[in-house]
């Protein structure tokens, strides 16, 4: 039998299972969801194999398993009324743009692609409910990331980089003999940037998870994970998971001397694998503060992002309103590389929120800055309603969250969206912890002395 028939009957298989045992146990199909989504699975089947996308069916399948679960266990999910009509509101915004963007057909496809990895965060939010739902969801993005960390890790240590390991180990040629791991991302800074946000997740698994096996495999993915980033030879993702070092440090109080000790062994442990050349590209780092009169050429990465970042706040100041059109920062490049007479070196925005404000004006870029905040929101809230009742387990699950979604805008800083739907993800998880709060103490909305509100942008309080 042909290898990609046999694979489109082990997905169908799958997917009946998926469907037959979530209407009941909903955290079955929400770690599906998860680990398609982070290993990226449904972008290697249709590459390696050339079959259909994994991921709209089962986001399909998933919507059928809500609906069910309405209609036969009466569930009633709070919290999504207020996310939903930021996100309306953000895709109308870019709808606008359809009727004035120089690429009418390129604003209508970016506005179909926010869409579909909006709804992943939808799909998330309703079936995320109960506190047993969250460990489901964090160990999958662990083991997602030790499964990727694992492929990439061994590739550079046995140097066997002409093997993509079943679109799992895509390699980037830099030149010199050097090559940059790109999972199975296909960029080996967007590899970066996902494998960072994974590393707090499970620090604090390692830190805090009770089950000794279970700690080691956090240990064990902790280590992978890093060692992916470092044969990314990414500077971002180097200044990202430094971030997420110090947060972790300042964020778990009661874990400091352990987390010091933890975080000091696996870099020292590391030190030994970092590649030559990532040493050589973080050095680099230093030329972006150096004086406009230095003699020190900056390389043409750092001037492919500063060329992009003058033309995006350009875009941005003679568009300020709505933008360029949603999608066609690329597709005014050219013209604004010509005016600025800037070198034609700039491929894309390079920069998330350059790119919004560019493309969708203050407008958009007000409403995108809402969501983001409102999403902080949620994650204060909820922290707050664990801490009250004495749950720190879930107090620290919260911390890593948001050092997660903190890792990913800062790394974003360097990035444009190519690669939104695990912000949609991250979201989607976020939004949903107010209603963990409210399915694990029987709605506090009205208890006597904690309060929660069903939208996550109202602040809980304590009488």
């Amino acid at each position: 039998m042909d290898i990609s028939l046999t694979i489109l009957l082990a997905l169908a298989v799958f997917g009946l299972f998926v469907f037959a045992i979530s209407v009941s146990r909903p955290e079955f199909g929400l770690a599906a969801l998860v680990f398609v989504v982070y290993t990226n699975l449904s972008e290697v089947l249709i590459t390696q194999f050339g079959l259909p996308s994994v991921t709209q069916p089962l986001v399909a399948l998933l919507a059928g398993i809500i609906v069910a679960r309405r209609v036969l266990f009466q569930d009633n999910v709070d919290g999504w009324q207020y996310l939903t009509a930021l996100l309306v509101l953000y895709s109308f915004l870019g709808y606008l743009s359809v009727f004035y963007a120089l690429d009418r057909d390129l604003a209508t496809e970016t506005l179909l692609y926010y869409l579909k990895n909006a709804v992943i965060g939808l799909v998330v939010i309703f079936l995320f409910q109960k506190k047993a739902h969250v460990s489901w969801v964090i160990w999958t993005i662990i083991v997602a990331g030790a499964i990727m960390g694992s492929v990439s890790t061994y590739q550079a240590l046995t140097d066997t980089y002409t093997n993509i390991y079943w679109g799992f180990g895509k390699v980037l040629y830099d030149g010199g003999g050097a090559y940059r791991i790109e999972g199975p991302i296909g960029d080996p800074n967007y590899y970066a940037q996902i494998m960072v946000t994974i590393v707090p997740l499970a620090i604090e698994r390692l830190l805090h998870e009770k089950r000794v096996f279970l700690r080691f495999f956090s240990g064990y993915a902790v280590f992978v994970v890093i060692a992916a980033i470092f044969y990314t030879n990414s500077r971002g993702g180097f200044l990202a998971l430094v971030l997420v070092g110090f947060l972790i440090f300042i964020r778990l109080p009661t874990q400091r001397f352990s987390g010091f000790i933890l975080l000091s062994a696996i870099l020292v442990i590391s030190y030994k694998y970092i590649p030559q050349a990532y040493l050589q590209r973080v050095s680099t780092l230093v030329q972006v503060t150096s004086n406009t009169n230095s003699s020190v050429r900056l390389d043409d990465s750092i001037m492919e992002r500063r060329n992009a970042n003058i033309i995006g706040w350009t875009m941005f100041m003679e568009h300020p309103v709505f933008g360029v059109g949603a999608g066609n920062f690329n597709s005014n490049l050219e013209a604004y590389s010509r005016k600025l007479g800037l070198r034609n070196n700039v491929t894309s925005a390079h920069n998330l929120y350059l790119e919004v404000a560019a493309e969708r004006g203050v407008v958009g870029f007000f409403c995108f800055m809402l969501i983001i905040y409102s999403t902080f929101k949620a994650l204060i809230n909820s922290r707050r309603a664990f801490l009250k009742k004495g749950m720190s387990d879930m107090v620290s699950l919260c911390d890593a969250l948001t050092i997660s979604l903190i890792s990913y805008l800062v790394t974003s800083v360097f990035l444009h969206d190519a690669q939104i739907r695990y912000f949609w993800l991250l979201l989607g998880v976020a939004w949903s912890l107010p209603q963990v709060v409210s399915s694990s103490y029987g709605r506090l909305a009205n208890s006597s002395d904690v309060r929660v509100s069903k939208a996550p942008y109202t602040e809980s309080y304590v009488k």
